[in-house]
């Protein structure tokens, strides 16, 4: 009689269905669509706490009452259309004095999707009107978060009276306000601060 040998075959290797080549491509793809996912969540959160957002026009801004004459003064130096049409709920546009001072406080709420972008045309467009432009910088926006940016000017007819033209722009939100003899660019950055948490609410 012959030995039967019943010990198991050895196992034979399992190849991938997929070659080497093929599997790294699809990794490298399965990873940039997780990273492309979360920075697509990072974004949609981003949003959703911005918008929609509220403005209230205030009576007073910075210990300073509204003032019929400031607007005014301001508008003259715009185009007729420059501001859109009159008695929307969706902007408003206010002066305020001081006993030495004055500023034009302009606010909007629409959704914005890319705020720091379009900030930057926004600023170009209201100094405009102004003779003497510094740079356009970036500054603090504050816990109500978005992109804020200031800029010195003068204007040669009161060329003694130096301003600051500053705005904020968030996915909701848009607001410039221009400082009428100023004190400096830095101390408007921070007082843009306070103009902005009068006006805007979530």
């Amino acid at each position: 009689m012959y030995a039967v040998d019943t010990r198991p075959l050895p196992a034979t290797p399992r190849r991938s269905a997929l070659p080497t080549g093929v599997r790294r491509f699809l990794w490298a793809v399965g990873t940039v669509a997780v990273v492309v996912a979360m920075a697509a969540a990072w974004f949609a959160v981003e949003i959703l706490r911005q918008y929609p957002a509220h403005i209230r026009e205030p009576q007073t801004v910075l210990g300073m009452p509204k003032s019929d004459a400031v607007t005014q003064a301001f508008v003259r130096q715009f185009p007729p259309d420059f501001f859109g049409p009159a008695g929307s709920s969706s902007f408003f546009m206010s002066g305020y004095q001081g006993d030495d001072r004055f500023l034009l406080v302009f606010a909007s709420v629409g959704f914005v999707l890319r705020p720091d972008r379009d900030l930057h045309a926004e600023l170009e467009a209201w100094s405009g009107q102004f003779d003497d432009l510094g740079d356009i910088v970036e500054v603090d926006a504050g816990e109500l978060g978005g992109t804020a940016l200031c800029r010195n000017v003068r204007s040669k007819a009161v060329p003694d009276r130096p301003g600051v033209a500053c705005g904020w722009m968030d996915h909701g939100s848009l607001g410039v306000v221009l400082f009428g003899n100023a004190s400096g660019r830095d101390e408007a950055a921070r007082q843009l601060l306070d103009v902005r948490a009068a006006v805007e609410s979530r």
